[in-house]
């Protein structure tokens, strides 16, 4: 791993917030979580904290279909989302997104 990047990286994903690498006293000093326990409050942290992101803006929708519309094209497929608004054919993601 030369690149300061990938080490950076790398380091996030080995250290994983769930599993407990420490030795035993060191758990036991934390109080011995389960991985269940642990779970929950993860779980509990992201549902109090989550942050909805902004909507996409039309511009950027629209760039987003024009990509889609050039793939399609590509692998010919172009009539996949005949019909469907930009908005709906760029995907589910973006209306789930775009929920208040």
């Amino acid at each position: 791993m030369t690149e300061e990047h990938t080490l950076k990286h790398m380091q996030e994903i080995s250290h994983p917030e769930l599993i407990d690498r420490s030795n035993y006293d060191r758990w036991t000093q934390a109080g011995q979580p389960t991985i269940y326990e642990k779970a929950h409050a993860k779980a509990k942290d992201i549902l109090e904290n989550y942050k909805q992101p902004k909507p996409l803006s039309d511009d950027v929708i629209a760039k987003i279909r024009s990509i889609v519309v050039e793939a399609e094209e590509e692998l010919g497929v172009h009539d996949f989302w005949k019909g469907m608004e930009d908005r709906q054919a760029v995907g589910a993601g973006v209306e789930y997104c775009n929920k208040g």
